[in-house]
């Protein structure tokens, strides 16, 4: 993870200057009280990624953001998880929704978001995937979004995030608005 979390900065600021100054580890303590909090071993990868660039400082322009999307830090991720807890806990199975790559709910307490948009919009990583998922898998979580199918599932993993996003960035397949790094067809 390391190489691959390194070689995307270099790109994210290569196409946004000063864009990656505020991003800065998290400490490993915050990390395992988080990943023991929720219950579960993260995967490795996303693990690394909170260690790696999950800490903020107050230096620097604002964070990059992905059309409107934007990574959170490790606290904010914490405050929005359990927000999403408080709002969807008592929410039962929804019984309309056949199980695919995804569980059936409003919200789960293992899909872990990093990504946000004004409380709407999201990119997960989903801990507890349905029967033809993949634990760690991430998901675009936005109203509307099928749940049954499977382009509810962006990538199979987190580090096939960052790649992409990387080759993206590599290939100059984005354009930069309003300081935000769009790329055309993403989420």
């Amino acid at each position: 993870m390391d190489a691959i979390w390194t070689q995307f900065r270099t790109r994210l600021e290569a196409a946004l200057p000063g864009c990656t100054s505020r991003l800065a580890p998290a400490d490993d303590a915050s990390v395992a009280q988080f990943e023991f909090r929720v219950g579960t071993a993260f995967p490795a990868d996303f693990k690394r990624y909170l260690q790696l660039a999950g800490g903020r400082n107050d230096h620097g322009p604002s964070l990059p953001e992905f059309g409107y999307l934007s990574l959170q830090s490790l606290a904010e991720i914490q405050a929005d998880r359990n927000m999403l807890i408080f709002l969807f806990r008592d929410e039962p199975p929804v019984n309309h929704i056949q199980e695919n790559k995804l569980k059936p709910r409003i919200w789960d307490p293992l899909w872990i978001p990093f990504m946000e948009f004004n409380g709407t919009d999201r990119l997960l990583i989903d801990l507890n995937p349905g029967r033809n998922g993949h634990f760690g898998q991430v998901v675009y979580d936005y109203p509307g979004n099928d749940w049954e199918a499977d382009s509810a599932v962006r990538y199979q993993s987190f580090p096939k995030f960052i790649e992409d996003a990387s080759d993206r960035l590599r290939k100059s397949l984005y354009e930069i608005k309003d300081g935000r790094i769009v790329f055309p067809d993403w989420p």
